[in-house]
């Protein structure tokens, strides 16, 4: 998927899966597939990688142009997001975390019509576009500026 406006591209790399009725978020005694504080790759398969072009202001703290595997922390009322430059790892295997070039938190907000299948997508308001991330009843946006 890819995001292109002004000199500014942001392309995101995912895989898409389902939720087949499965709790997905929540604690690990309710069965959660991704249990609250541990970590998620965002998405299933190989990491899930993003690359701006261009330094970006990324929920509001800087990130340097380049290529980057991001990945969460689900909670009930946040998810901490983390980029991090280690790129040759694949599958669900935890990143090098003294790679990571950033910690965020990101509120969720529930949604009310559930996301079967996990979803990425681009939304601009005025200077500023929001990454998405979507699935079962959470989803997180997360402010991405030039």
């Amino acid at each position: 998927m890819k995001y292109s406006k002004n000199a500014l591209t942001i392309d995101i790399l995912y895989n898409r899966p389902f939720q087949k009725e499965r709790l997905i978020f929540g604690t690990k005694a309710d069965g959660a597939l991704l249990p609250y504080g541990k970590y998620w790759r965002v998405g299933a398969n190989e990491f899930t990688k993003i690359t701006p072009n261009r330094n970006v202001l990324f929920n509001g703290n800087e990130v340097a142009a380049g290529t980057y595997r991001i990945y969460a922390a689900p909670g009930a009322q946040t998810f901490e997001i983390s980029l991090n430059s280690e790129l040759n790892r694949w599958g669900y295997w935890g990143p090098d975390y003294d790679l990571d070039v950033l910690k965020t938190t990101v509120p969720v907000v529930r949604i009310s019509e559930p996301v079967e299948q996990f979803t990425a997508r681009f939304e601009e308001e005025e200077r500023i576009v929001s990454l998405i991330f979507e699935w079962s009843d959470v989803r997180l946006k997360i402010p991405i500026k030039a």
